[in-house]
């Protein structure tokens, strides 16, 4: 068992390795790299275990005591469960990653990345402070941006890259501003120091800043749009960051400000039906979906969904649960599609599969493990944490309720469809298969026991009227989904076209507000900033060539002027001055006369 204060370990081995592998990786052999990645990332989660006890808070040292923002971990029961989670799941993944990308080149790149992403998802859950947070939460960002654009000579990735690096910016600067907010009604932002806070006038604006920042990070409507693009990253980024880990930050954040909600119930709403909507969109449009990926994509928006809702009624517990079990069956569903692709080489269309359960039994057998987990099926993971977070709704509100309800038959559906696309019926092109390697599958296999076990394990309150109406939703859902396979005409093409939600803000902030307001800031700078720098240097010209007429005119010609004068004043004296001896004897003898006449009759005279 290790202290609060040795937590910082958990930290220190992923960082290494990142380092170590980001400086001199490239001239590592491929073994040497994959040990030095999975082994970073298995000392945490050895550090994580030896923690689950630990409790308290470490301050390490200042870092900016201005805002009472020291540098210090926390470790209670919140922090430790996202440390086991990120380090758990992260290192099965690692050890998965291993082999499913010894072809791809950048291969030290790709675990350094993969690293980094580790050490800042821990620093973000084990920070004591919003501060300490927000450095994890752009670290993390940062990372993700790296990732997804893993294959930068791929022009798609690039774009999905940059989509979800701007569209995380907008919740990130409301996060920013919201901490800010935060600081000034309360003097501090640490969350020990936080617990006495009462309501007072700006904290309701101040969570729903923060939410914001949730939403973005969590893929929430109206930022969800960021998400599914993001699946052109490598397979294990998507299982790592876009399923298990990063995109549960928001809910992490929801979880750490429960108290603040709790003081803003009118934020804690709005957060609810911020995910209602998200689960209810997420379900339609998966349930539409041709490629793999996307179709889990879209499957990870609504059930985060499920877990704002959760959150947002003040269920902070169940949206946790769901939060553990939806990391064991989604990583199990996306590292299943990736030995799914691997097997055909690179092919993600689900109409082009099929009959793939009698030649990859154990891919089959995993995944329809994760897939029932998915749906909620009774038994599996994903029925237990859904349960809960459909009780709460029940409790709270209504409408919640029935939302849920509705998003928990189409989650049945889609994954029904997802198994009997991919393993059902005869297969769509017949292809020689490319078999996972043996490391692949035992991966597999152990996430689809954490898929059975973690839902038992972590069961609280069993609720029998909604376990009920949770199984009818599950018996739906999986009748529709065996009808529904290719699911096509004019009733599902705002799901096809994700409500168009695309399509407005293409329209309305790419085309509208960047393109039309970059062309209005391009004929602003011609015609307003040039002009102004035009006018300024034309008035620079006018005064240049009036300084000079001045300088020519006036101070030249009085310098003349005064010469002139003085050469004229000059001229009768210059009469007298001959250079004759003679003359100047004579004037001198006149002079001299004139003196002594003076002299001797000047009195009389």
């Amino acid at each position: 068992m290790v202290d609060a204060g040795m937590v910082w370990l958990a930290l220190l081995f992923p960082l290494l390795g990142a380092a170590a592998l980001l400086a001199v990786g490239r001239r590592l052999p491929k073994l040497v790299i994959a040990g030095i990645a999975c082994g970073a990332v298995a000392a945490s989660f050895a550090v994580a275990v030896a923690a689950r006890e630990a409790r308290g808070e470490a301050i390490l040292g200042p870092w900016l005591p201005l805002v009472q923002a020291d540098w210090g971990l926390l470790a209670d029961p919140l922090s430790v469960r996202m440390m086991l989670i990120i380090t758990g799941i992260g290192t099965l993944i690692h050890l998965y990653a291993a082999v499913y990308m010894a072809g791809d080149g950048g291969y030290y790149r790709f675990f350094g990345y993969m690293n980094l992403f580790v050490f800042f998802m821990l620093l973000l859950v084990l920070a004591n402070n919003y501060a300490l947070l927000f450095a994890g939460w752009e670290g993390v960002g940062l990372a993700s941006y790296l990732l997804i654009g893993y294959y930068f000579d791929r022009p798609a990735a690039g774009a999905a890259a940059i989509k979800a690096f701007l569209t995380n910016r907008v919740g990130d600067a409301a996060f920013l501003l919201g901490m800010f907010l935060l600081y000034s009604l309360t003097g501090t932002l640490r969350f020990t120091a936080l617990t006495g806070t009462e309501a007072v006038p700006g904290l309701g604006l101040a969570t729903l800043l923060l939410l914001a920042g949730a939403c973005g990070k969590s893929a929430q409507f109206p930022l969800h749009v960021w998400l599914p693009d993001a699946m052109e990253g490598p397979t294990p980024v998507s299982a790592l960051i876009h399923a298990a880990t990063m995109v549960t930050a928001g809910v992490y954040l929801l979880a750490r400000s429960s108290l603040l909600f709790a003081l803003t119930p009118e934020s804690a709403l709005i957060a609810a039906w911020i995910g209602a909507m998200t689960a209810f969109l997420g379900a339609t449009v998966a349930v539409v979906q041709t490629d793999i990926k996307r179709l889990l994509a879209w499957s990870t928006v609504s059930q985060l969904g499920f877990m704002f809702m959760a959150a947002g009624a003040g269920a902070h517990q169940a949206a946790l649960f769901h939060l553990t079990t939806h990391a064991f069956f989604k990583a199990l569903l996306f590292l299943g599609a990736g030995s799914v692709i691997h097997a055909l080489h690179g092919e993600q269309d689900l109409r082009k599969m099929g009959g793939l359960a009698r030649r990859m039994p154990a891919t089959f057998f995993t995944m329809f493990v994760g897939a029932a987990a998915l749906a909620g099926v009774p038994g599996f993971a994903g029925f237990f944490s859904k349960d809960e977070i459909l009780h709460a709704l029940f409790e709270s509100s209504g409408p919640l309720f029935i939302t849920g309800l509705v998003a928990a038959i189409l989650t049945a559906l889609y994954s029904t469809r997802l198994v009997r696309m991919v393993f059902g019926g005869p297969p769509a092109e017949e292809r020689e298969l490319h078999q996972p390697p043996r490391l692949m599958t035992a991966i597999l296999a152990v996430l689809a026991g954490g898929s059975f076990v973690a839902g038992w394990a972590g069961m609280g309150r069993f609720h029998m009227a909604i376990a009920m109406a949770s199984v009818v939703c599950v018996a739906v859902g999986w009748l529709l989904g065996r009808r529904s396979l290719d699911l096509d005409g004019p009733l599902y093409e705002p799901f096809r076209r994700h409500w168009y939600i695309d399509e407005l803000y293409q329209r309305w902030i790419v085309q509208g507000l960047a393109r039309r307001g970059g062309a209005w800031l391009s004929r602003f700078d011609a015609g307003a900033v040039d002009g102004a720098v035009n006018a300024t240097g034309a008035m620079g010209r006018v005064a240049g060539a009036f300084s000079a007429w001045w300088d020519a005119a006036v101070v030249d010609g009085i310098v003349r002027n005064c010469g002139f004068l003085i050469k004229d004043l000059s001229y009768p004296v210059r009469l007298i001055q001959t250079g004759q001896v003679q003359t100047y004897g004579i004037m001198i003898l006149a002079g001299v006369i004139l003196l002594t006449s003076y002299l001797v009759f000047g009195g009389r005279l």
